[in-house]
């Protein structure tokens, strides 16, 4: 109704002066969405001049008064920047429009400084200039799902000339003093420090960042004139990677990321220089993700679909040192290998290579097994390597070889007991467990070996895990002891966090021993040892330099 009126007062020709106040925040939702608020006063003069013989002339002055942009969520609210003084102004004359804004922070510092011009000729030529200055990233972590940590000084010097159709933007983009964490993920991206040079809709990268007091370097390139292409190099002596509690190592990553219509393409090499891997089994009774598993919620409506495969390429070599150790399930083994990770666009990924076992230990039967060959093959499917194991024990004083041989395909594995010289498999039983063989011992010996047996195929269907759930039980285990005449094989484990307590039976003795021990301090505590044998002693561990 206003706008009606005021055209009807309007004349051909005349001027115009008027003073506006505008509270922004009950206007920005004209313009912005509206979990975002501008909270500020916006006071200005509007003058305006218009004849039969020249086009409308209009120009305002304005001031920001301080105030703030706020983002809100259902959780809280968030504020973005912060100003404490602002202005400008917008001018049009008929052929062109131009504004200009500045804003500055409480120590009276640039935050931003806008200059712009739009001829309103054919095509729209466009001359613009946009600085920042120092603008804090923080604010803005809560707009990013899956980031829980986000730090950083932002600074550009942009300009945009050509039209508004294609424009062509040149300058410099600065990054300084940035942190980055994602969630559920153990590594933070610290002091990351980027310089993008822009020319003509194509950029050049450099930059660098730290993970712990390891450096790695960013290098590349970036277009945008007809499409988005990115060219990005990673290159690092070594940087620490952790997925606790399984998996820590050093890496040295020679990594490209390309993208380009719509699709990456990952490629490079990755060489792991020393780290671990600890074995661990799903807990009982669970099972994991299929590739075609829906989660819905209560009402059957779907939250979340896992998406097996993406537009993305990869292949990648990696080179896994000798100083990588893994553990876990009666294995100890420092591996060693050369892998190749392929994966086509919308394809499942592929591994080819051999993971070899140096230095290893394997646990069977309640005995430590040397692994004499343990070689783990890739040829395409990630789930499904081949296997070939080869574990054993030597008994010098008979000259003796026993063993497992375990192999083939992940989910059809064969084991077999082995033994040089060749026996029935009750006798490579007796010299695994026992040292011996069947024909040189008592009825001890026999029931130890059956007592090792037992408790070991108890502990691999998992009778332990379910005792250590009873309350104050913990660090159940099942080992031997001793040498010689001394063996014995025996069960541990502790009441509460001071409480040990040991069982032992005598492999070639018939002797049985209980030791318990209690610990006042971590360095002290009061051992009694039950058997042939009684004592109670008390120690003091220490340490010397």
């Amino acid at each position: 109704m206003l706008a009606y009126l005021v055209r009807l007062l309007l004349g051909k020709f005349g001027d115009i002066a008027a003073k506006v106040t505008v509270d922004l925040n009950a206007i920005d939702e004209l313009f912005l969405p509206k979990d975002i608020d501008l909270i500020s006063q916006l006071h200005g003069d509007v003058a305006a001049t218009w004849s039969p013989q020249q086009t409308i002339k209009a120009k305002a002055d304005f001031i920001l008064l301080p105030g703030y942009i706020k983002v809100s969520d259902e959780f809280s609210e968030h504020t973005l920047s912060q100003w404490s003084q602002g202005g400008g102004s917008v001018e049009f004359n008929g052929e062109q429009l131009t504004n200009t804004i500045q804003l500055a922070d409480i120590n009276n510092q640039p935050i931003i400084n806008i200059n712009a011009a739009l001829k309103l000729t054919d095509n729209f030529p466009v001359d613009a200039q946009i600085i920042l200055h120092e603008i804090d990233l923080q604010p803005f972590q809560p707009m990013l799902s899956k980031v829980v940590n986000l730090q950083g000084k932002l600074t550009t010097n942009i300009t945009i000339d050509g039209t508004l159709t294609s424009p062509l933007i040149n300058g410099e983009v600065k990054l300084n003093h940035g942190k980055l964490k994602f969630e559920q993920n153990a590594n933070v991206i610290d002091n990351l420090s980027t310089t993008l040079i822009i020319n003509n809709n194509k950029a050049s990268l450099i930059g660098r960042f730290f993970l712990e007091d390891k450096e790695a370097m960013l290098a590349g390139q970036l277009s945008w004139q007809d499409s988005l292409v990115i060219n990005l190099d990673l290159n690092a002596k070594t940087i620490p990677v952790a997925f606790p509690p399984q998996l820590i190592m050093n890496i040295s990553p020679t990594l490209n990321f390309s993208f380009s219509d719509n699709a990456l393409v990952v490629s490079g090499n990755v060489d792991v220089l020393e780290g671990s891997y600890n074995i661990d089994k799903l807990p009982e009774g669970s099972v994991p993700f299929s590739d075609d598993v829906i989660i819905v919620d209560q009402d059957g409506q779907v939250i979340a679909k896992k998406t097996a495969y993406t537009n993305v390429s990869t292949k990648v070599n990696v080179n896994i040192a000798k100083a990588f150790t893994v553990s876990g399930q009666g294995l100890q083994s420092h591996l060693s290998g050369q892998l190749q990770i392929n994966q086509e666009q919308k394809q499942p990924l592929q591994l080819y290579g051999r993971i070899q076992s140096d230095n290893g230990v394997f646990k069977a039967y309640g005995q430590k097994l040397q692994i004499e060959k343990g070689d783990l093959t890739f040829n395409g499917p990630t789930t499904n390597p081949y296997l070939d194991l080869r574990a054993s024990k030597s008994i010098p004083a008979e000259d003796v070889t026993v063993g497992i041989q375990v192999s083939g395909l992940a989910d059809a594995l064969t084991m077999q007991l082995i033994s040089s010289p060749v026996m029935q498999t009750p006798e490579i039983l007796s010299y695994l467990v026992r040292g011996r063989g069947l024909d040189a011992d008592t009825e001890n010996s026999t029931t130890a070996a059956g007592l090792l047996v037992g408790m070991s195929l108890t502990n691999n269907i998992g009778l332990f895990e379910q005792i250590e759930k009873l309350p104050l039980i913990n660090n159940l285990a099942v080992d031997t002891e001793g040498v010689g005449e001394q063996t014995q094989a025996t069960v541990s484990g502790y009441i509460g966090n001071r409480v040990y307590l040991k069982y032992g039976i005598g492999v070639y003795e018939p002797i049985n021993e209980l030791t318990v021990r209690l610990y006042m301090f971590n360095r002290f505590w009061l051992e009694i040892v039950s058997g042939i044998e009684k004592s109670t002693d008390i120690y003091y561990s220490f340490d010397i330099e």
